[in-house]
């Protein structure tokens, strides 16, 4: 019989998540990275298989002869489903884990942080993890590194890709904007506000998400102009972004932590605005072809897409970009690295 490694994947509480049919039934259609780069190690390992679990009412889909996705009331039910468990991949440390978690302690351990849910020990969001078994936890900035370290947790920075087979190397078409924010929840923390304040006059930009007010507002003085696309898919946001020049990552860093928007904007050789408060391993995504590291000041601001609109001109310019995504960041390397952690960790169980 062959070893499982089981991915606990998500236990959020939305009706769509929770009741809703399965997102796919086909890897083809499936719209998640996590799913994806648990195959691509799969797929690099002889010897095993996987589960990838989501909470809620049942379902059952067999994506591969490797990998399959079930949702579950209760965890309770996993052993049914499960057996010879030689891994556990915890994304997010929910509460409903934690009965599967203490019942097999025995099982090496990677830890996987969603949003503010980086440190498996912070008392605010998960304090039930104290006392769970923890091997390493994959972290997306050098700053989160550092605090687990000096909590002596064990840690890595793993910066993620974008789905390839959505994102790669796109075909470019005209381009009809400046500038490109991807942006599905039009909240404060998502960088509205920051980025409505310090985009140029004239400048044409398209929001792929729904109106965003503080946008809006600056579009209704006819300061710039703004298109917004409404809710899309994961798999048609490609078709928009690369009518762009050059796209803009500017969340808060309090509740987002490593944005996939951008390796995907880095996958179709768009260049990135990037805010210094987002929490990723800047040095893995930003050099000096694929993007600019922004503070706070409007003019800097400015001079960094000055800059990047030249480097989008250049049809040299997006081959590097992409050059850069598929030695650092695409699925395959991703994969690669993965199965690193998860054979260090084994082999140091």
């Amino acid at each position: 019989m062959k070893k499982s490694w089981v991915f606990l994947r998500s236990a959020h509480c939305g009706d769509a998540e929770r009741h809703g049919p399965p997102p796919s039934n086909t890897l083809s259609t499936n719209e998640d990275m996590w799913t994806h780069l648990f195959l691509e190690a799969l797929s690099q390992t002889s010897g095993v298989q996987g589960v990838m679990v989501r909470m809620g009412d049942f379902y059952e889909v067999q994506y591969s002869d490797r990998l399959r996705e079930v949702r579950l009331p209760s965890l309770d039910c996993l052993p049914e489903l499960v057996k010879k468990e030689s891994l556990i991949i915890n994304r997010g440390g929910y509460r409903e884990y934690l009965p599967y978690l203490e019942r097999h302690q025995g099982i090496p351990s990677i830890y996987i942080g969603a949003g503010r849910r980086w440190n498996p020990l912070d008392r605010h969001w998960s304090p039930w993890m104290e006392g769970v078994r923890v091997d390493v936890v994959l972290v997306d900035s050098a700053k989160q590194k550092e605090t687990l370290d000096q909590l002596q947790i064990e840690s890595v920075v793993f910066p993620k890709p974008a789905l390839d087979t959505f994102f790669f190397s796109k075909e470019t078409k005209p381009k009809k904007y400046d500038l490109v924010f991807n942006c599905h929840r039009p909240e404060e923390f998502k960088g509205g506000p920051w980025l409505a304040e310090r985009v140029p006059d004239g400048c044409r930009v398209l929001v792929i998400g729904p109106e965003n007010k503080w946008l809006e507002r600056e579009r209704r003085k006819g300061r710039i102009c703004v298109i917004y696309t409404g809710k899309v898919k994961r798999q048609d946001v490609a078709g928009f972004v690369s009518q762009a020049r050059v796209a803009v990552v500017c969340d808060d860093g309090v509740c987002d932590s490593g944005p996939r928007v951008l390796p995907e904007f880095l996958a179709m050789g768009v260049p990135v605005i990037v805010r210094n408060a987002v929490r990723v391993d800047f040095q893995s995504y930003i050099n000096d072809q694929t993007g600019r590291l922004v503070g706070d000041d409007t003019f800097e601001f400015h001079d960094a897409l000055k800059q990047l609109l030249v480097v989008a001109s250049s049809g040299l310019g997006r081959k590097r970009i992409i050059r850069h995504y598929m030695h650092n960041l695409s699925m395959d390397s991703a994969g690669e690295r993965f199965c690193a952690i998860i054979e260090r960790t084994l082999d140091g169980a």
